[in-house]
């Protein structure tokens, strides 16, 4: 039983101890004829699959869970030190939704810059860092030049990330 319901499981052996993997029931399994699957192959652009192959190449590198940490255990945590405080928690404003279309080809080529140059550093961005990346390639603002539009950045609504 895992909550209140009865789990179907399979256990193993692995090394000096022992792994429970939960399994679906035969009728949680859905048959591929039920799926809405395309018939058809998806048409990829030679350039959009170099982009990919070449952002997944600058991505690819030791596995180092250090390097990682979990924001909104974080921010969770911050909330109930607040509150044991006594202090007031506000809740943020819920985000809006992006309205602009996002240029995949932009968005990768940022991607793989901003990649590059962490791969160069050592060290990954942080995400707000590759997100404001990819929304000045968005907005235009990745012409050779350098040449920035404030105007455009001006435009777009502010990305909040919700917090509990």
């Amino acid at each position: 039983m895992i909550k209140d319901r009865e789990a179907l499981a399979a256990l193993d052996p692995f090394e000096n101890t022992m792994v429970l993997s939960t399994l679906y029931w035969p009728d949680e399994i859905r048959a591929l004829a039920e799926l809405d699957l395309p018939v058809e192959e998806p048409e990829i652009k030679p350039a959009e699959k170099l982009m990919a192959e070449q952002l997944i190449g600058a991505m690819t590198g030791a596995f180092d869970p250090a390097q990682y940490r979990d924001e909104y255990r974080s921010a969770l945590m911050q909330i109930i030190e607040s509150k044991v405080q006594g202090r007031e928690v506000t809740a943020a404003p819920a985000a809006e939704e992006p309205t602009n279309i996002v240029d995949l080809m932009a968005a990768l080529e940022a991607s793989v810059r901003a990649a590059k140059a962490a791969r160069e550093a050592e060290t990954p961005p942080p995400v707000s860092v590759a997100q404001a990346t990819a929304r000045k390639a968005e907005a235009g603002e990745a012409a050779p030049s350098g040449a920035s539009d404030d105007r455009a950045e001006d435009a777009k609504p502010s990305r909040r990330r919700k917090s509990a």
